[in-house]
């Protein structure tokens, strides 16, 4: 399994911020049969570049299956209990 590395020297730049979030469960209908499992998509606020206003977007929908969510869900929660956020207190002393 891939993990998310960050490299090079150049500091973390913010390049957009999540405004919002739409989930739907569907069905797929496939040759080999139907596929159940949830839709989803982000909105997103985008800064603008000197002189131009900023711009909030929506991505286009991305499906997984039920099963494909629960292992994804696993991975996020195997990720944070192994990198706890900067606001908890045994990261702050």
């Amino acid at each position: 399994m891939a993990k998310l590395q960050l490299k090079g020297a150049s500091p973390a730049v913010l390049q957009g911020l999540i405004e919002g979030q739409e989930i739907r469960g569907i069905t797929y209908q496939f040759p080999e049969g139907p596929v159940a499992g949830y839709e989803w998509r982000l909105q997103i606020r985008r800064a603008g570049a000197p002189g131009q206003p900023e711009t909030t977007d929506w991505t286009p929908w991305i499906f997984g299956s039920h099963e494909s969510v629960r292992a994804m869900l696993a991975q996020w929660s195997q990720f944070l209990a192994e990198n706890p956020p900067l606001d908890r207190p045994s990261q702050l002393q």
